[in-house]
């Protein structure tokens, strides 16, 4: 296969992946808004903040559809924006506890599907792919640079 034909495969299988839905029924939040929200919540593990652009660029969509998620997920009481103490211009993103809980239950619904994919899948073959796909990235990583 030529380079071209493994970036399509690749560019297919990306945008299958990003269109998995988890959850069946009613959600709390849509997949960009998950995504949103991870990367908030590790964020916060790591004991840091983030603003609209960082958000933006880890989850790979532009600042402006970070800023509708935000102003959408505010709305309900989810998000809010958080002033920097020295610098009132920066607004960090941050989740409200009810934003927190609701984000917890759709993780905790999206867990036990993925456990039951993994049954029917198989461990080894999951393991085996996840480990395969980590380095695949780290090379693509190390050869873009």
């Amino acid at each position: 296969m030529t380079g071209e034909t493994y970036l399509g495969k690749i560019q297919n299988m990306t945008r299958t992946m990003q269109n998995v839905v988890f959850v069946r029924g009613k959600k709390s939040f849509n997949n960009s808004e998950m995504r949103m929200l991870e990367e908030i919540v590790a964020a916060e593990k790591k004991g840091e903040r983030l603003i609209s652009t960082e958000l933006a660029d880890k989850v790979g969509v532009t600042r402006s559809a970070i800023s509708q998620m935000v102003n959408r997920l505010s709305a309900k009481g989810y998000v809010k924006r958080v002033p920097d103490d020295v610098d009132r211009k920066i607004a960090y993103i941050v989740m409200d506890g009810k934003g927190k809980e609701l984000y917890l239950a759709q993780r905790k619904k999206m867990g036990e599907v993925v456990n039951k994919v993994i049954n029917d899948f198989g461990a080894d073959k999951a393991n085996q792919m996840i480990k395969l796909v980590e380095e695949f990235s780290d090379s693509v990583y190390r050869n873009v640079r």
